[in-house]
């Protein structure tokens, strides 16, 4: 489990990386966890609520290690497991 107040710290600076490459990075799962790429949203399962829909450009890092993916954004972020596709989200106390 990665320390998620050091992935704030981390990554989450004035300005959304613009340079993240959602296709390397969450593809491999896309299936298996129900993951969409579209051009502009990340789509997480097959439900189409404001929750699972996020903004490419409002996200500022996706990291995918050992047994979760985290999808950080500026006040939360989306933990999916990489076994059971449970998604969680981490609200950020501001």
């Amino acid at each position: 489990m990665v320390d998620i107040n050091k992935l704030y710290n981390t990554y989450v600076t004035s300005q959304p990386c613009e340079n993240i490459d959602f296709m390397a990075i969450l593809s491999p799962y896309a299936q298996q966890l129900s993951i969409t790429i579209t051009e502009d949203e990340i789509v997480l399962g097959k439900n189409q609520t404001p929750l699972n829909r996020i903004p490419k450009k409002n996200i500022f890092a996706v990291i995918d290690e050992e047994n979760d993916i985290y999808i950080v954004l500026r006040a939360s972020i989306y933990i999916i497991n990489k076994t059971t596709g449970e998604a969680k989200m981490d609200i950020r106390n501001l």
